[in-house]
């Protein structure tokens, strides 16, 4: 695991710290990263998505980079009369349950799949599901 678990937070207060902090200039990106780290991977083990234990890892580091991707880039959120940029998050923990299973279909077709475009074949590695 890249990240141990801090005692005495639990995820919930990790939510609440992301939905606080996230979009002001006193937030610590390590901090924010590391809790999007903890939520994505107990959210993957709590929707049993792999049958092996160093998958959620990867799975943690890649959904944890695009979230934080997701929440810092400043330049994709709306202002006044925009109408083609993304609102803000209010709320991650919702926002993680929505997309988690998408990104994790995302993340496997990323890692793990290859294809040969000159024969039309995909090779599927040792990847179990």
């Amino acid at each position: 695991m890249t990240y141990n678990k801090p005692s005495g937070i639990t995820y919930t207060e990790m939510a609440i710290w992301i939905d606080n902090n996230a979009y002001t200039e006193k937030c610590s990106d390590a901090l924010m990263y590391e809790y999007l780290y903890h939520l994505s991977n107990m959210l993957a083990h709590e929707g049993k998505y792999f049958n092996r234990a160093h998958y959620y890892d990867d799975f943690a580091l890649y959904s944890a980079s695009k979230l934080f991707l997701r929440l810092r880039n400043k330049k994709q959120y709306l202002e006044e009369g925009d109408t083609n940029k993304l609102p803000q998050i209010k709320s991650i923990l919702n926002y993680m349950k929505k997309v988690m299973y998408p990104m994790k279909v995302d993340f496997e077709q990323e890692n793990y799949c290859q294809s040969d475009e000159e024969n039309g074949t995909i090779y599927v590695s040792s990847f179990d599901l």
